[in-house]
């Protein structure tokens, strides 16, 4: 028990509550999220695009979404994949024009820094409206205490004004945001970390052996589902600081940031008008993205002699997890809109103000598809 318990406190130093649960071992995780490009920078600089079909692609850039230049295309592919060298050392957007004069704007989603696995930037996700959510003000993480000198000058590139941190005292003198930037304001919101009677109950049960196998993973479903209830008015703050709209872009994490991060975002997704579907498939891409650090601690805990398949259901999110929160949404409180008013106080008007703030209408067509309507309308 003290080897199991030395272990345990160690897979808490890597950043990783026992809050969320997978399969027995760590699966090869997929893609769930559905994007036309999926954009990825190395640690060389490079951004690799990746198209979700074959085709003709013209490509504009710029150091920020409102700066690219249209007038101005910086390639042309065909096929399904390119690579491109030799761009700034700050981020990059690209404006998209498809074969069928769609124009759209993509950026790397996993912001590359060398330690921290699952800093994500939520732009580019589609709404029921029509409009996308925003690239560059909106992002979410695991803890930001492993920065390197190289990833904290990119970090800067990206302008963040605040970051909120779910992590509970014990979390954050293991792990502190030590090398955040003196202008970045800081904001602590502790919820349901290593300091928290839940969890206190979860390490118990676990190190003890009473918690295995399904009865593992209905256990942190019940967790996920408790964020949604009672713990729900706890994130209010950090919807209360989008809502004011003073403090983007901002950056919200917790220590893995796949729990108490994945359901923070899941709400700010549907109260942006994200419909549940991808939001869920959202929440999934914690497992690609976590995917070497979840098979590193699962090793660890084998030393301990932690049953695997429920240390998997700690480390991989699942489907039921996120399930269980719209179950509780749906089922207690009649859907999304009333949950966000109950537990968020974001009315129809404030929603709005949301969207005005964080969401991008589809963009003008290209000058080839205007000669086309153009001449449609002449007829």
């Amino acid at each position: 028990m003290l080897t199991k318990s030395i272990i345990f406190v160690l897979l808490l130093i890597l950043g990783f509550t026992i809050f969320a649960c997978t399969r027995k071992g760590v699966p090869t995780p997929t893609i769930t999220l559905d994007e036309t490009v999926i954009v990825e920078r190395d640690k060389e600089g490079a951004y690799t695009l990746n198209f979700n079909r074959e085709g003709t692609w013209k490509i504009y850039q710029g150091d920020a979404p409102k700066t690219i230049n249209w007038d101005e295309m910086k390639t042309e592919v065909t096929g399904e994949k390119v690579v491109l060298n030799n761009l700034p050392s700050s981020r990059v957007f690209f404006g998209i024009e498809d074969d069928k004069n769609k124009r759209f704007i993509v950026s790397e989603r996993r912001i590359y820094l060398e330690k921290i696995p699952n800093f994500r930037d939520l732009g580019g996700i589609p709404t029921e409206d029509g409009r996308t959510v925003s690239w560059g003000k909106i992002y979410r993480s695991s803890r930001l205490s492993e920065l390197t000198a190289k990833d904290l000058q990119y970090f800067n590139s990206l302008g963040i004004k605040a970051v909120a941190d779910f992590r509970y005292d014990s979390e954050i003198k293991k792990n502190p945001n030590e090398l955040l930037p003196s202008y970045v304001k800081y904001y602590k919101f502790p919820i349901g970390g290593s300091e928290s009677p839940e969890y206190t109950k979860l390490k118990n049960e676990v190190l003890g052996g009473e918690l295995k196998g399904a009865r593992a993973k209905e256990r942190f479903g019940q967790v996920m589902a408790q964020f949604a209830d009672t713990a729900a008015t706890d994130f209010k703050p950090v919807m209360d600081l989008l809502v004011e709209g003073t403090e983007a872009p901002l950056v919200y994490h917790c220590s893995g940031g796949k729990d108490r991060t994945g359901y923070m975002t899941s709400m700010i997704l549907a109260a942006l008008g994200v419909d549940e579907a991808t939001i869920k498939n959202e929440y999934l891409m914690s497992n690609f993205y976590r995917y070497k650090a979840n098979k590193r601690v699962v090793r660890l805990g084998q030393f301990a002699g932690v049953d695997q398949e429920t240390l998997g259901y700690a480390m991989v999110v699942q489907k039921e997890y996120i399930d269980a929160v719209f179950d509780v949404i749906n089922g207690k409180y009649n859907g999304i809109d009333n949950y966000l008013v109950v537990k968020f106080g974001l009315t129809p008007e404030l929603r709005q103000r949301m969207k005005d703030l964080y969401t991008d209408p589809p963009l003008t067509t290209s000058p080839s598809e205007e000669a086309e309507k153009s001449a449609v309308s002449e007829e």
